[in-house]
């Protein structure tokens, strides 16, 4: 039985900081050699920040308490990770600098120009083999009878399934491999995932954007390295479901006026015409809540 638990954790949109233009993804021109030329920006960058400092919001927020709740449970070990579109897969206290890329689509800084279909999956992957170390994989957080750990949305699943499968593969017992997300993956990680679902709010509390954390949250903080398992984690996520059989209203997360400063600097990089009206809607159709007044002060004072 290991006693080493490695969380993987998917990254947040909202940062402390903005990137400068080198450290857009949109800078660089799709073409074959874009990564490369990606990672070299990274390489030259200047960095100063703790990654899992680097990263604002719910979802960022319970991730960082994750290890904590394992460690109450017994865990000799448990390790925080990022999974990054910008940097791939780094240590939570590894210096990075400000950027912008997703695996999203419909953003400017996406690392893929498909709308939708399996041309996204093929550049979000190909874009995770090109970024994320050789040397660092997930699948060797898996190896040596360590237990993972892995929180992301789809998307992110998307971008890591094949680092994901080898995990799976390489793991002591591959049922110690648990993917937290909100939707099933396809063949290869099916047996590995514990969905998130609305219901789950009612118990969890939170905006839809943190249910995956506040899910895994709960799996760390009520299984030992004994009884560590995907289907531990099912029977858990079942109850939290079968606890809250209606949904309740939306409930967005407070932001602070320096998370909302980086949303809307974030915004007025990527739309031709800003409104605060517009950019207000975007902010809490993420599932993040603010005043109008205070949010127009704001959009005001950074579009100055």
């Amino acid at each position: 039985m290991g006693s080493v638990l490695n969380i993987v954790a998917a990254c947040a949109d909202l940062k402390r900081a903005a990137p400068t233009a080198s450290l857009r993804l949109r800078a660089h021109r799709r073409g074959p050699d874009r990564a490369k030329r990606w990672v070299a920006a990274l390489r030259d960058a200047k960095p100063t920040t703790p990654a899992g400092e680097l990263y604002l919001g719910s979802h960022w927020t319970m991730c960082r308490d994750v290890p904590a709740a394992a460690l109450a449970m017994g865990w000799k070990e448990a390790h925080l990770w990022v999974a990054s579109a910008g940097y791939g897969l780094i240590p939570a206290g590894r210096l990075v600098s400000a950027y912008s890329a997703t695996f999203a689509v419909g953003n400017a800084d996406s690392v893929s120009s498909a709308a939708s279909g399996a041309g996204v999956s093929l550049d979000r992957r190909a874009w995770w083999r090109a970024v994320c170390s050789k040397q660092r994989s997930i699948a060797s957080l898996a190896a040596n009878g360590a237990s993972l750990l892995f929180i992301g949305s789809p998307a992110y699943v998307d971008a890591a399934h094949e680092d994901l499968e080898v995990a799976v593969s390489v793991a002591k017992n591959s049922r110690r491999v648990v993917v937290v997300t909100s939707r099933g993956a396809s063949d290869g990680l099916a047996d590995q995932v514990v969905l998130s679902t609305g219901p789950m709010r009612t118990d969890l509390g939170g905006a839809m954007t943190s249910l995956n954390a506040r899910l895994a949250h709960r799996v760390a903080g009520t299984l030992t390295p004994r009884e560590w398992s995907v289907d531990a984690a099912r029977t858990i996520a079942a109850e939290v479901e079968s606890s809250a059989p209606l949904i309740e209203p939306l409930v967005r997360a407070p932001v602070t006026d320096e998370e909302a400063r980086a949303f809307i600097r974030r915004e007025l990089r990527a739309v031709d015409r800003p409104s605060a009206s517009k950019f207000l809607r975007r902010l809490r159709d993420a599932g993040h809540a603010c005043e109008q007044k205070r949010f127009g002060r704001l959009f005001r004072q950074e579009s100055a």
